[in-house]
Order: structure tokens, then C-alpha cells, then sequence
């Protein structure tokens, strides 16, 4: 664990453009490691209710929590996804007013056909009835999707917006037009109001790790 952890502080350190060398001198964090849950297929992403539950993808396609310690045996939710090499159930991120609107949003991939494959962003809300999730609404749909490439991390950002990073699809031009939403480092939704414009942030790997750190790090 030890060294791994170094290893990572120095990639991170890179990209910052750190010391290494001071770096690698420094005190190697002590990190204690315990198993929350056991028999999970493929965990892409976890993130944390404000009432203590921790919520967590499937690539599969289910959402499952784990409450006072214990994996819940039935999903929040279970989604029809595209599963197979990087695509499926992807990132999941918490609305920050979740006490108030239990919004939870999800990306994933799905099959559109029967060999094409494409991404979309939903948000989820979760019923106060039965305590499990539902689809509120389709924010973005059919960005370009294939069985590597798929990007998915969700996040909300300091600045109280939502964030999505959105991979190439195995098809590196879409990085390079700006006309695709492919291939780009994150798009960003304003939380207030809901339904505002889609802004594009551009670049590689590098530039999201100098640029927004939290989004990767967190």
C-alpha cells in the first residue's frame, strides 16, 4: 500500500509539476484499509449521503447502498445498460441538496440497435414511497459510445455545478472537433436552474488534472 501510494503522489506530483525528488523524501501517509462491501460486480463509482448511506455503481447497471456498514441486498436502482469491456453503469454523483430534492445523477452507456452503442447523463430521483430510485429526466443523451473510450465520471464541482467527463469513443477525432461532445475533459450543468445551457470544456488528460483537480483526485 505503501508504495503505491508514493506512486501515486509522484504521477500527481508530475502533472503538477512538484519536486519529485522532495517528494519522494517526504513522510509516506499511513493508510488504513477496510473492506466495506464484499461480492460486487465491476464498482465503478461511490459517492456519500448526507443520512450516512454510501451509494455505488455496478457496471452492470445497478446502484447499490451500503447503510450503517451493511451492503443493502436489493439495488437502489437498476438500469438497462450496454455492458461490456469500459461501458456500462459508469459515474454517480449526489445532488448537494439531496436531503431536500433526492436527486442522484448517473451516467451510463446503452445499446441504441443492436451493435451501436451510445452514453447519456440521467438524473435519478429516489422515491419517498419505496425508498428506491426512479428516472427523473434524460439531461444528455446520445453522445457516442463503444466498448472502450466511454469516459463517465460525474462530479459536482466546487462552483456547485455539475461535471461529466466524456470519452472519445475509440474515435480520437471527436476530440479534436469541437463540434462533438466526444473526447472532452467535462461538460458542466449550472444547478440552479436546472435545465441552462451546456458549457464544453476541451483538452486531454493532463489539462483535466492541472485544470480541475477535484474532478480526478477527489
Amino acid at each position: 500500500m505503501a508504495i503505491k501510494a508514493q506512486q501515486l503522489l509522484v504521477l500527481l506530483a508530475i502533472f503538477a509539476g512538484a519536486n519529485c525528488h522532495d517528494l519522494l523524501n517526504a513522510a509516506t501517509p499511513d493508510f488504513n484499509v477496510e473492506t466495506l462491501a464484499r461480492g460486487l460486480d465491476t464498482p465503478w463509482a461511490m459517492d456519500f449521503a448526507p443520512d450516512g448511506r454510501i451509494f455505488l455503481t455496478e457496471r452492470p447497471g445497478r446502484i447499490r447502498t451500503i447503510e450503517r456498514g451493511q451492503l443493502h441486498p436489493e439495488p437502489w436502482m437498476k438500469l438497462d445498460v450496454a455492458s461490456g469491456g469500459e461501458a456500462g453503469l459508469l459515474g454517480l454523483a449526489i445532488d448537494p441538496q439531496f436531503s431536500k430534492n433526492r436527486y442522484i445523477y448517473a451516467a451510463y452507456s446503452y445499446r441504441a440497435g443492436v451493435l451501436t452503442v451510445r452514453n447519456r447523463l440521467a438524473r435519478l430521483r429516489e422515491d419517498a414511497k419505496t425508498g428506491k430510485g426512479v428516472l427523473d429526466k434524460i439531461l444528455l443523451d446520445d453522445l457516442a459510445g463503444a466498448s472502450n473510450h466511454d469516459g463517465g465520471r460525474v462530479k459536482f464541482g466546487p462552483d456547485s455545478k455539475l461535471y461529466w467527463t466524456v470519452g472519445d469513443a475509440q474515435t480520437t477525432r471527436y476530440a479534436q472537433n469541437l463540434k462533438s461532445l466526444n473526447g472532452k475533459t467535462a461538460m458542466d450543468f449550472s444547478v440552479e436552474p436546472r435545465d441552462s445551457a451546456i458549457s464544453v470544456l476541451a483538452g486531454g488528460s493532463a489539462s483535466l488534472v492541472r485544470t480541475i483537480p477535484w474532478l480526478v483526485m477527489s
